[in-house]
């Protein structure tokens, strides 16, 4: 193989590697296979992901097990970071986009008015 070839198979190789770390994260699916937003785009207010609905007061503590110790202190491992939402919308897509634990601190009838998501920096 040719010093010119191989430098072509590595550029190649390299840019299909970027691409894929460049990608946007997938959306995520509601437990029953529906997607997150009906066919209007708005909040399918029917989903629910890994059996937590929007409204609950708290869900997916687990996800930070590895960051707290059996005393329930933090254990260093992981730096928190604590994202809030003010209203529906940005409530819906913090929901959805959550990999930590999602609390609504505002239950309403169409969703959450009010919650966090905390999760391991990246």
């Amino acid at each position: 193989m040719t010093a010119s070839l191989s430098q072509t198979l590595l550029k190649l190789l390299l840019s299909f590697a970027a691409a894929e770390a460049e990608s946007p994260p997938a959306e995520p699916v509601c437990d029953d296979g529906s997607s997150p937003y009906d066919e209007n785009g708005e909040p399918n207010l029917e989903c629910e992901i890994d059996e937590c609905a929007v409204g609950e007061p708290l869900c997916w503590s687990e996800r930070l097990d590895i960051c707290y110790d059996h005393g329930g202190a933090e254990n260093g491992s992981c730096q928190l970071l604590d994202k809030a939402c003010r209203n529906g919308l940005s409530c819906w897509g913090l929901y959805i986009t959550c990999v930590g634990e999602w609390s609504c601190r505002d239950s309403q009838w169409w969703g959450c008015g009010r919650g966090t998501c905390l999760e391991p920096k990246r």
